[in-house]
């Protein structure tokens, strides 16, 4: 997880990543973050997002 916090913090140091993010109403603020609240965020995502897929019922072709 500590990479991978690594990479996305420097790809969100980008300013037109954040605009683009930020136009598309999505604020992640990892910048003020570490590896382990990265982590947990990435944790819940999953669980929201695999909730989200059961209840509609989506299937990969």
């Amino acid at each position: 997880m500590h990479q991978w916090h690594r990479d996305v913090s420097r790809v969100l140091k980008d300013k037109a990543v954040r605009d683009r993010l930020a136009a598309i109403a999505i604020d992640i603020d990892i910048a003020n973050s570490n590896p382990e609240l990265f982590g947990e965020m990435i944790r819940k995502e999953i669980a929201t997002w695999t909730q989200v897929v059961k209840t509609a019922g989506i299937r990969v072709d």
